[in-house]
């Protein structure tokens, strides 16, 4: 299934939309916010919460090349615009439950502070430095994982494609990243690197509904991992509970497994013949996303460079919501408004969220005084 999305184009700042629902977080009183942004991802704005209201995390996960979608920035003025980072640098707050709404800030193109949903349709993350996390489970370096803040631990799982995810296992915050594995790259279209590996050997194509099955590190272990679902942001039952397995050894009721992914995790384990099932094939190779494909820069703008230190503004003389740590090359329409330039493009910053990026600014003011 590929996603796209049609070109966008620019438009003059416009009267906001109210935003139809949003969920009150911050408690039964939490005043209903306005959308400014045109564009805008899939989710209603549940992130437009307080960032004061939210618990503050002892795990920090960071990433150079990150992509977070859907990332609020609320003004004091009772409106709010999204973003979404394609391939920049960024940390958040790791929350203690999934779906919460967590801080974010933007260190690369731009310095931006934001609020975004902890779920794997907002972020991706991954371990950063890979290893024998069980005995059961090696991780290779940037494996793809899930999962929450446990004080200064982190509950994960490892995601194998959209097959299914092994869990619960336990890291050191400092081992997860934000991840860069993102099949909707648009620079990078790139294999994921947590795609399954056919099996070379004897095959088993299993199944397992409405089970988690024990992955064990001998016949006689009575503890281990679970096969989880791979989707459900908590593990869960399985949704799509079948894929297709190597068999090394098959002894007194049980079958030794191996799974690999492109990147080099390895699952290795005994599990229980009657916890899995014989079917007649699995998933294939999943979802199968495309990249989003980059459009034209608006043909009339002019290619400039803000100077460090210069903010950027969602309406001229209105409120920050950015500023340049670097001097940063940006796109710029040729018609100046009193002292103000629109911003028309930012490489890997886009107005609105979604999974693609839009290519486009919609309320980026700058000084033309900033401008070189």
């Amino acid at each position: 299934m590929k996603s796209t999305l049609p070109a966008p184009t620019t438009a003059p700042v416009t009267t906001p939309t109210p935003v139809t629902s949003v969920s009150a977080d911050a408690g039964s009183d939490a005043s209903l916010l306005t959308r400014i942004s045109r564009s805008h991802g899939c989710t209603d704005p549940a992130s437009t919460v307080a960032r004061a209201t939210i618990p503050a995390s002892t795990c920090v996960i960071r990433g150079s090349r990150a992509f977070v979608y859907g990332i609020v920035i609320p003004f004091d003025d009772g409106t709010f615009m999204e973003v979404g980072l394609y391939g920049g640098a960024a940390e958040l707050d790791a929350p203690t439950t999934h779906g919460a709404r967590t801080r974010v800030k933007i260190t690369d193109p731009l310095e931006v502070e934001g609020i975004v949903p902890y779920d794997r349709f907002h972020i991706a993350l991954m371990h950063t430095k890979g290893g024998q996390v069980h005995p059961t489970l090696k991780l290779a370096p940037q494996a793809a994982i899930s999962g929450v803040a446990d004080g200064d631990h982190f509950r994960a799982r490892a995601l194998f494609d959209g097959h299914f995810a092994v869990g619960p296992i336990d890291l050191s915050c400092d081992a997860i990243g934000l991840g860069d594995d993102n099949e909707l790259d648009p620079q990078d279209l790139k294999a994921s690197k947590n795609k399954l590996v056919p099996p070379k050997g004897r095959t088993y194509n299993a199944t397992w509904p409405n089970t988690t099955p024990l992955l064990k590190a001998s016949i006689a272990a009575t503890d281990g991992l679970r096969l989880m679902d791979s989707y459900s942001d908590d593990g869960g039952l399985p949704y799509f509970s079948s894929a297709v397995f190597e068999v090394l050894e098959e002894r007194q009721g049980h079958r030794k497994l191996r799974a690999r992914t492109t990147g080099g995790t390895e699952l290795t384990a005994w599990v229980k013949n009657d916890e899995m099932e014989p079917t007649n094939g699995g998933r294939g190779e999943g979802i199968g996303l495309c990249g989003c494909g980059r459009g034209p820069h608006p043909w009339r703008s002019k290619l400039m460079t803000l100077t460090s230190g210069a903010s950027i503004h969602s309406k001229p003389n209105g409120p920050a919501w950015a500023k340049a740590p670097t001097p940063v090359k940006l796109y710029i329409e040729p018609e100046p408004q009193d002292d103000w330039r629109k911003v028309t493009t930012l490489d890997r910053l886009s107005e609105g969220g979604a999974p693609c990026p839009t290519e486009r600014l919609e309320h980026a003011w700058v000084r033309a005084a900033d401008l070189q």
